[in-house]
């Protein structure tokens, strides 16, 4: 039974989404596409591509398609020409939008670290892997943090394979970015939203995320939560923002990296609520706010 095996090593990136996605105008550029195939025993496989965009380069040239023979090695013969080649490549230009709302808040300097766990844990070998970084570290390594995002989903919507005979097993690998390294200005007064790069996924509906403020912000410089607490459902899967005010008179400024709260995961109990004609009686009672002093 024939086994094939195609991995698509590739990122996404264009300056354009740097800094906000596919906002107006921007155009989405998908970087160092790569096509592996491994089959059980040598044969023959045609590979074809329908992408919602334009084809800018492609190695061998793509034509109607890429007609090969692929050895289990990984090594691709062109039939017609008789040379080798490792991979199939391609870029172009898309106006597809990516969903930066989840992903990965990750410093610099983690980046490599980072990339072979999670490589790995998507099924790429390690050669395939090395290749992948080392033609987006340099790229990603110099900022103070990144937000990555695995994208594979709306990817394969917009870049459609047809694999001729059909793998029986299919792994497509696509990764968009963008440089966390603008600093936010929250004015006087002011009420901002700022972006974390961290989402989370609680068990069940017996745990809560609760976002709180920073001591020291509040004490140093005026800079409080707006939502007093943030609070963050178990079925919630976007990106965690915190919003921040400044209750001084002087402008404060949010650096990539800074730690502008904190986040507790607590249980939550599951209360059997019961309608009552009355309560129980206690010392305090109606008493309200103040009642406590007196």
């Amino acid at each position: 039974m024939m086994n094939l095996l195609f991995l698509l090593a590739l990122t996404l990136l264009a300056a354009g989404l740097a800094g906000g996605g596919n906002s107006s105008g921007n155009v989405a550029v998908p970087e160092k596409p790569v096509l592996y195939l491994y089959p059980e025993e040598e044969m023959e496989v045609t590979v074809t591509l329908d992408f919602d965009g334009t084809l800018t380069s492609t190695y061998p040239a793509y034509g109607d398609g890429w007609t090969v023979t692929a050895r289990p090695d990984g090594t691709l013969t062109n039939p017609a020409t008789g040379r080798e080649y490792y991979c199939l490549f391609w870029e172009g230009i898309t106006d597809a939008e990516y969903d930066f709302s989840t992903g990965f808040c990750v410093a610099g300097e983690d980046t490599a670290a980072f990339l072979e766990d999670a490589l790995d844990r998507l099924g790429l070998t390690e050669r395939e892997a090395d290749e992948f970084i080392i033609y987006w570290l340099p790229k990603l390594e110099g900022n103070p943090y990144n937000l990555l995002s695995f994208q594979t989903e709306a990817y394969t919507s917009s870049a459609v394979l047809t694999i001729d005979p059909a793998p029986d097993t299919l792994i497509r690998v696509f990764l968009a970015w963008k440089g966390l390294d603008a600093p936010v200005e929250v004015a006087p007064r002011a009420l901002v939203s700022i972006p974390t790069g961290i989402a989370i996924a609680l068990p069940s509906a017996e745990y809560v995320a609760l976002v709180f403020a920073r001591s020291g912000l509040g004490i140093k410089h005026g800079i409080a939560l707006s939502n007093g607490v943030g609070v963050i459902d178990s079925d919630y899967r976007g990106e965690i923002r915190v919003g921040l005010t400044n209750l001084s008179d002087t402008p404060y400024t949010v650096q990539p990296g800074d730690r502008i709260a904190q986040l507790a995961v607590m249980p939550v109990v599951q209360a059997e609520l019961e309608r009552v004609d009355s309560l129980d009686d206690t010392g305090r009672g109606t008493g309200g706010f103040g009642s406590t002093l007196k």
